[in-house]
């Protein structure tokens, strides 16, 4: 599949569930975003592969993990900490320099950003090379020393950064 505005094959889906129609789709590299239905004849999948990214069906999970704390209304942020590093999520609530950030990711490299100011407002535009892992469901920080709003736009790019692990 290729971005239909820039050709690009940087493409990231919002949802885990690819037969919920239609998928919302996200272009990496130029930010376009549309919808595409997905075909398959095999429903009863427990995962399926996208462009190279494994997702499994919502349906095939186990309930023995609660489910993230709903985040309605709480901003998306960067916070960098004094030595803990840089981390991306809702802001849950913060006291002085200590931050709760719900279904944060740890950005411990970017690429296509020159700041995280700039991450923060256009996201990445290479996000192959970016090593963002997996997102918890909550973390407490100590030493918040700056904490940034984020853009829809950028909100999305880190989304579809691939997780990084070993």
């Amino acid at each position: 599949m290729k971005c239909p505005k820039c050709g690009s094959k940087q493409i990231r889906h919002y949802i885990i569930n690819p037969f919920e129609e239609p998928t919302r789709v996200y272009c990496g590299k130029c930010g376009h975003e549309w919808e595409q239905t997905m075909k398959t004849e095999e429903t009863k999948m427990e995962r399926i592969e996208i462009n190279g990214n494994k997702y499994v069906l919502e349906s095939s999970i186990k309930n023995t993990m609660a489910p993230a704390k709903k985040v309605t209304g709480k901003p998306y942020v960067i916070v960098r900490t004094y030595s803990a590093g840089v981390f991306a999520g809702y802001l849950d609530k913060r006291i002085g320099q200590e931050a709760t950030i719900l279904k944060a990711r740890r950005l411990w490299q970017w690429d296509g950003a020159a700041s995280l100011s700039q991450l923060a407002v256009d996201g990445t535009k290479n996000p192959e090379n970016c090593k963002f892992p997996i997102e918890v469901s909550k973390i407490e920080v100590t030493q918040a020393i700056e904490i940034l709003e984020v853009t829809e736009k950028a909100r999305m790019s880190i989304a579809s950064v691939p997780i990084w692990q070993k």
